[in-house]
């Protein structure tokens, strides 16, 4: 699971929260609403600039991954299952 999939848990379950808070009156909803729903934008903000980072790159070994798994080895860059399989 990547860290992208659990923000969109986290938000599935602050949403389900949210809606379980309408049964609640005002007047207790307003504080806990408020906390919830920052959360939550928080955690939106969070995918949105994760997703620059999980760009694609093509490694000197001829797969892809994402550009954060790049690895550097003595014939140029890899990828880390290339990577383990050099250091064999």
């Amino acid at each position: 699971m990547t860290l992208a999939d659990q923000m969109r848990f986290k938000i599935q379950k602050l949403d389900r929260a949210i809606e379980a808070l309408g049964d609640l009156p005002s007047w207790q909803v307003s504080p806990v609403l408020g906390l919830l729903k920052a959360d939550r934008a928080e955690l939106r903000r969070s995918i949105a600039s994760s997703r620059v980072a999980d760009t694609m790159v093509e490694c000197d070994c001829g797969h892809e991954c994402g550009a954060a798994m790049v690895m550097s080895a003595s014939m140029g860059t890899s990828c880390p299952d290339c990577y383990d399989t050099l250091s064999d």
